[in-house]
């Protein structure tokens, strides 16, 4: 499977799965940015699990790649493109469970910011 494989899949599964809906130019996106970076988590995880670890090397040929093509530039610029999409609009990503605002407050003033 090459990285050109992978974001082929992830393409898919982003315009069939979830229930975040963000429409571009007539197609409609149904995955939020968390459940394309889940996806491409998992995926890597079973290149890991057989074996490919390490940067993705093509060697010309999709028989003679090593490396876990989950990690290649290809895929990770797919992954930041739709996050980018998304917060153009209008959708930014958030923490599944909200801060409460003392807890906010107190990470603030732990990093200086107040």
């Amino acid at each position: 499977m090459t990285p050109d494989n992978i974001v082929a899949h992830v393409h898919k599964y982003a315009l069939s799965h979830g229930r975040t809906l963000v429409a571009v130019d007539g197609v409609t996106y149904k995955a939020s940015p968390s459940a394309v970076t889940a996806r491409i988590a998992g995926l890597r995880q079973v290149f890991i699990a057989i074996g490919r670890v390490g940067d993705y090397v093509a060697n010309g040929n999709a028989r003679l790649a090593f490396g876990n093509p989950a990690d290649a530039p290809a895929v990770a610029d797919y992954s930041s493109g739709y996050q980018q999409m998304y917060f153009d609009h209008g959708m930014d990503s958030q923490a599944a469970v909200p801060l409460t605002q003392g807890t906010l407050l107190l990470l603030l003033q732990l990093h200086g910011a107040v």
